[in-house]
């Protein structure tokens, strides 16, 4: 079984594929070949059947091509920006399925707006995209300006805190006061002991 997130890959990349024949007609030249797939920590073997499309391969098998991705960047591959979708991806390995795959990662790109403007219209497929669009904004000037208030506290703050050079300087000198501390006391002790004043 799948993890859940290649099985949302396999089934995401495979409708693509359907969407656009020219894609799958570049993969059938590469049928029964393996990509290796590894998202983050996680690897995934891949074949590619004789249609074009994408299936999951035996453990252990051979990959010809590896595909690195970090989950990070899965926004990016929905972009529109087909170099940033590249750049998203690093491939290597054999070098014609690598040079299709790279050529499939710049010129395919998932149309939202199509796929929901099947189930819901065109208008209202049109206003969630907006919507979205906007709520993902607030949520990127949040993290922003999250990101620029820690800043200036930790600016503001740096005078409070001690550096590390500092710290090690007051370590040094709490240390050496000790030293001396023990040397004094060694010295006390080594007195002769003074003799009682008559009354």
């Amino acid at each position: 079984m799948l993890p859940v997130v290649s099985q949302t890959l396999l089934h995401f990349g495979n409708a693509l594929l359907d969407r656009e024949p020219w894609a799958r007609q570049r993969l059938q030249g590469h049928a029964g070949k393996v990509i290796a797939l590894r998202l983050d920590a996680r690897e995934q073997l891949l074949g590619i059947d004789r249609r074009g499309h994408l299936f999951p391969a035996a453990a252990g098998a051979q990959a010809n091509v590896q595909v690195g991705l970090s989950a990070r960047h899965l926004p990016t591959l929905l972009g529109a920006d087909s170099d940033a979708r590249l750049q998203a991806v690093h491939i290597h390995g054999e070098a014609a399925l690598a040079h299709t795959l790279a050529e499939l990662a710049r010129q395919l790109r998932w149309d939202l707006e199509d796929d929901l403007a099947r189930w819901l219209g065109d208008i209202p497929a049109r206003r969630l995209l907006a919507v979205g669009r906007q709520g993902l904004g607030l949520l990127q000037r949040a993290v922003s300006n999250l990101g620029q208030n820690f800043a200036e506290y930790a600016v503001h703050e740096a005078d409070h805190l001690p550096r590390r050079a500092d710290y090690q300087r007051w370590h040094a000198d709490v240390h050496e006061l000790d030293q001396r501390a023990q040397q004094l006391l060694g010295r006390a002790a080594a007195l002769p002991p003074s003799e009682p004043s008559d009354p």
